[in-house]
């Protein structure tokens, strides 16, 4: 399993049928990212999120999140798959994450780490979306009222178009470069 990016006006579109879809407006430098999963014979895109006292509350065995941790250290919390907040994906506004690229060293070590655990862990994790997706699209419990609408997603993915690019004018140009001098 790889971890991947998700474009701006990707997820625009599907939040504007479902407000539960995560925004990639952070007040960092840190993307948007998540794990690529296959539900309903459709990919799906499970972001990830960083550990808080909020994830150790959640009982290990409930299917809306995927508790992460160090391979050789269960203390050694490395945050969660947010399988609730898991979205179908079109190929092409997904971007594999160069975890390479990355300068903050510490950020690359977590990412590293995670990608280590989730790649074993990859069968449960498949597991675990399957089983919150069956029971979101047959209205189990509260699992529907808190997880993304996963039949309604599906269908605004089938209806996105990408955003045509427009062309930036001269004096556009202009005026960027010198609020860059």
């Amino acid at each position: 399993m790889k971890i991947y990016t998700i474009s701006d006006s990707y997820l625009d579109h599907l939040r504007s049928v479902d407000s539960k879809v995560p925004s990639n407006d952070y007040k960092n430098d840190k993307p948007y990212i998540g794990v690529l999963l296959e539900v309903n014979n459709c990919k799906y895109l499970a972001p990830l999120t960083s550990q808080k006292p909020s994830i150790d509350a959640i009982p290990a065995n409930r299917p809306t999140i995927f508790k992460l941790h160090a391979d050789d250290d269960e203390t050694d919390k490395l945050g969660a798959i947010q399988v609730l907040y898991m979205i179908p994906v079109v190929e092409s506004e997904i971007t594999e994450l160069d975890i390479d690229s990355i300068t903050d060293e510490f950020y690359k070590g977590l990412l590293n780490k995670q990608v280590q655990f989730i790649r074993k862990n990859s069968e449960s994790i498949q597991k675990k979306a399957k089983k919150l997706y069956n029971l979101v699209i047959n209205n189990r419990g509260n699992f529907a009222k808190n997880s993304c609408d996963f039949l309604a997603l599906e269908k605004a993915k089938s209806e996105y178009t990408k955003p045509e690019k427009k062309a930036v004018s001269e004096n556009k140009l202009a005026e960027l470069a010198k609020k860059f001098k």
